[in-house]
């Protein structure tokens, strides 16, 4: 999705992290809190742009075009319930 939508994709590869991890800490768990936790904290923006260039391609350049094609997509980007879930997300972020 990253690559679609033209955003840089800066985390580390699973293998990376595994690697890491029990480089660290040992092999008894494949993840550690800590490795989950930077992984969240780096994942978060790259989604919030991705998310931000679909929502710019459904709701404004083509958004004709999905009014038609996926309605209810289309519908659920404009609603409240969405903007309720990115308020969410931005509270979440806060706490990491």
């Amino acid at each position: 999705m990253a690559s679609k939508f033209g955003v840089t994709w800066t985390v580390k590869s699973i293998n990376e992290m595994i690697d890491e991890g029990q480089k660290m800490f040992g092999n008894t768990y494949l993840f550690y809190e800590k490795q989950i936790a930077d992984f969240v904290k780096c994942v978060i923006p790259i989604f919030k742009s991705i998310i931000c260039k679909i929502e710019e391609k459904i709701l404004q350049s083509e958004s004709d075009y999905w009014e038609e094609k996926n309605y209810l997509l289309w519908e659920y980007l404009k609603s409240n319930d969405y903007l309720r879930q990115k308020k969410e997300v931005i509270e979440i972020e806060k706490d990491i």
